[in-house]
């Protein structure tokens, strides 16, 4: 797969210091982790045709599946949006800041705000998608139908990288860093008597100290003259690419450092309605966050767990944030526990690795709604057709499809899951779809038995909430509003017991989400008690429990299946026999070619009689009691 990255740049460092590496050019780490191939155009503020004129030579001979594009301070010509309309079938926008602006937005900055409203409106009509950072603006969105938006925090934009390494050394000021611009009261708030010598606005951060600056105004005033001038765009864009890359990332790695310098980094009250990305920066710089409460925004006070991950302050009490500050003058070790602890969910939740691959799965993965179908009274059912077909899938999407399509049928599912319903992971392991449910109370269980190798190469298991047997969950009758199970049933010796307990928990109306196998290897040993489950078994015991069948749905068919094993098998010979006893194409053949060539007939043909399992939905009638 190839992507169009058109991130926003700028002409001064003096403008682009405002806008992080990890907003635009750190997406092409993104990319790189999950093996895409990308070409980086930028567009220039109030520049944009510096590039953008020249992009289809630059772009020459290349075809591209999505674009990936900054879609609020960017004045695109018309032409360019109609290029871009011709180049993928895909194209993202990227919003970086809320969509209903602050009164106080609108009269201090009256012209930029209608510039923002203009741009917003315009490149709308180019973009298939939408990534935004207030989670409000995902709702307002969806609802009106005319793209599929999603929210950016249910991941990240941060490479993982700057989130690693060892913690970092101790504090060299007694203050907290603020770094932001002056609008609304944050002046005052600077000034209030409380927050004197608590509370510190540094002039600069420490790039301006070096010779970055100089050489990226210089790089774009040389870059400017020479197209101007008539120069091949081509000959100077890779000298160019190569330089900002340099320079944004040496900028960004002495920012996170300045960062570092204070007791911890502050987000004072902003006119937009999602955290500024000093929050993600500071956790990722090892120092703890203090920002206030966002009112009217439940997920976005859900991602970080308060006094743990993040701490918290009323937008209208200096006085609540002068005693935090306070605290962590007096309490270091309480500020190095809180940095680590968001240290460590920012390397597992909220990075642009993590962003990237979320989107691939929304914006190119054929959700389960839209794969084969099994309800009761159907008989065969017709798969989805991908443009350009299987066969032309990414290699480690085809290796990889039965967990691949599980991941995109949760994800669909949590989607419709309504902001604030109780959740129960039931078997939850690793808490691999904790970020996928961030917008609900989410609960995990585990019976926490087996030490082995889980779900992620690891042998830990996650934050678990309840420890049992799933056939004793110690949780009230009627508590939850969904119940997530994957590929739990077939560890548990009484699996039908299993349901009956999960329905009780379950409250009336609402819905039960599992996966199992229909036929596996045995793994997981010696918690392996059953090959897998079939329709049937579902839809008996559904009935018998007083569950309602929504949707049973094979993941992949008999070709699918087959494509599956052939890749073991490869894998199986290439560590048993020696190369001189295997012949030569032998690998190639059972690992890449077959794998493609049977995804292809699956395209064709779909046989239902063979899958690697099922996913279900299953929903408690609404006048049934527990059990």
């Amino acid at each position: 797969m190839r992507i169009l990255h058109i991130p926003l740049e700028f002409m001064t460092w003096r403008d682009a210091s405002h806008f992080p590496y990890s907003s635009n050019l750190a997406f092409e780490e993104g990319f790189a982790a999950n093996d895409l191939e990308f070409v980086t155009i930028p567009a220039c503020f109030k520049t944009p045709a510096l590039w953008l004129d020249h992009a289809r030579s630059l772009c020459a001979r290349l075809s591209f599946d999505q674009i990936w594009l900054e879609a609020v301070h960017t004045s695109y010509p018309d032409d360019v949006l109609e290029w871009l309309r011709e180049v993928a079938p895909v194209r993202i926008g990227i919003m970086w800041e809320s969509c209903a602006m602050d009164p106080l937005e609108l009269i201090g900055n009256p012209e930029g705000a209608r510039n923002r409203e203009r741009n917003i409106a315009r490149n709308m009509e180019c973009l298939t998608h939408l990534l935004v950072v207030d989670e409000k603006d995902e709702e307002h969105y969806n609802a009106a139908g005319r793209v599929q938006a999603k929210w950016i925090w249910d991941a990240g934009f941060i490479p993982g990288r700057f989130a690693s390494g060892p913690a970092p050394s101790k504090p060299i000021r007694p203050e907290a860093l603020f770094y932001g611009a002056l609008y609304g009261e944050r002046k005052q708030w600077l000034e209030h008597p409380r927050l004197r010598g608590l509370l510190l606005r540094p002039e600069t951060s420490l790039e301006y100290g070096t010779d970055i600056p100089r050489l990226w105004d210089e790089l774009h005033l040389v870059t400017l003259t020479m197209v101007e001038r008539g120069e091949q765009p081509g000959k100077i864009y890779d000298n160019y690419m190569r330089q900002i890359r340099e320079l944004r990332r040496r900028g960004f790695d002495l920012w996170l450092e300045g960062l570092r310098d204070g007791i911890a980094v502050v987000n004072l009250p902003q006119f937009g309605k999602a955290y500024a990305s000093r929050v993600i920066e500071g956790m990722a710089a090892g120092r703890p966050v203090v920002t206030y409460r966002m009112p009217d925004r439940p997920r976005t006070m859900a991602l970080f767990e308060p006094e743990r991950e993040i701490l918290l302050y009323d937008r209208d009490s200096p006085e609540e944030l002068a005693e935090i500050l306070m605290r962590l003058r007096r309490e270091p070790g309480f500020g190095e526990a809180v940095a680590e602890a968001a240290r460590r969910r920012i390397r597992e939740r909220h990075t642009t690795e993590e962003l990237v691959s979320q989107v691939l799965k929304w914006t190119k993965g054929a959700p389960a709604a839209t794969r084969p179908q099994v309800r009761p009274g159907s008989e065969t059912a017709t798969p989805s057709q991908r443009p350009g077909g299987s066969a032309h899938l990414p290699l480690e999407e085809i290796h990889d499809f039965n967990q691949r399509s599980r991941d995109r049928w949760v994800s669909e599912k949590a989607t419709s899951v309504p902001a604030g319903s109780l959740v129960l992971d039931v078997g939850a392991g690793t808490c691999p779809y904790r970020p996928l449910f961030s917008h609900c109370s989410y609960k995990t269980h585990d019976f926490k038995g087996y030490t082995g190798e889980k779900l992620g190469g690891t042998c830990e298991y996650g934050q678990i909430d309840y420890v049992s047997e799933i056939t004793e969950l110690p949780i009230a009758d009627q508590t939850f509003d969904v119940l997530l199970c994957t590929e739990v049933l077939e560890h548990v010796p009484d699996p039908a017991g299993a349901l009956r307990e999960m329905q009780r928990v379950l409250k009336p109306g609402g819905r039960l989400l599992l996966t199992a196998p229909l036929g596996s290897g045995l793994h997981q040993l010696p918690y392996h008690y059953y090959g897998g489950f079939s329709p049937a078994w579902y839809q008996y015991y559904a009935e018998k429990f007083g569950l309602r069948v929504v949707e049973i749905t094979p993941n992949g068919g008999f070709y699918r299946l087959l494509a599956q094993e052939c890749v073991r098998a490869g894998h199986f010979i290439s560590q048993q026999f020696p190369a001189a006893e295997i012949p030569g194409n032998l690998i190639q053949l059972l690992v890449e070619e077959l794998p493609r060539l049977l995804f292809g007939y699956e395209d064709r043909h779909f046989i239902d009689q063979f899958t690697v399992g099922y996913h279900v939905e299953l929903v408690k009638d609404a006048e049934v009691s527990a059990r």
